[in-house]
């Protein structure tokens, strides 16, 4: 019996740098993401923002010293929020993966775990989540900013296990 294995990408550099926790000292402003946070409803918005503040830098990455760089030009404020945005955003991939992780691994599928939909916590991805999750609420109050394709994937990995039984 074959089951579809599960990868979940891992990001190990993230703008606020390489596999550090995101924390109130993260951001530029601290303010401006918890606004973020509470009110960009779907991932359609979240990715709407980031293209829109994306477009006048191009491809540019935002990193801190990236954004230092930047210090005396008009466009230091812009970058300073773009950056705020991308280091949202890697807080936000830090929890979806938490929010899998007992029963999903980089190299797939635990066996014998019982996967579920993503927002359907376990006590202890409950546990995972809540304490990556800086702004105020319960590993409920995270934004349903969900990557489709991994939603997709999870619902693909929860049939095949069904099946399998």
């Amino acid at each position: 019996m074959i089951i579809c294995l599960f990868v979940v990408p891992v990001r190990a550099v993230s703008a606020a740098g390489p596999k550090e926790r995101i924390t109130e000292q993260s951001f530029y402003d601290f303010e401006r993401a918890k606004n973020w946070w509470g009110s960009i409803k779907t991932r359609d918005e979240l990715d709407e923002l980031k293209y829109e503040m994306r477009k006048p830098f191009g491809w540019w990455s935002p990193t801190r010293p990236k954004v230092e760089a930047y210090k005396n030009d008009p466009s230091y404020d812009d970058r300073k929020a773009f950056f705020d945005l991308i280091t949202l955003i890697d807080l936000w991939k830090q929890i979806e993966v938490a929010g899998i992780s007992s029963w999903v691994t980089p190299a797939g599928l635990i066996p014998g775990a019982e996967p579920t939909p993503w927002g359907v916590f376990s006590e202890v991805e409950c546990e995972r989540v809540s304490n990556l999750n800086i702004f105020p609420g319960s590993c409920l109050s995270i934004p349903a900013w969900a990557d489709p394709l991994l939603i997709r994937k999870i619902e693909k990995t929860i049939k095949s296990v069904s099946r399998a039984e």
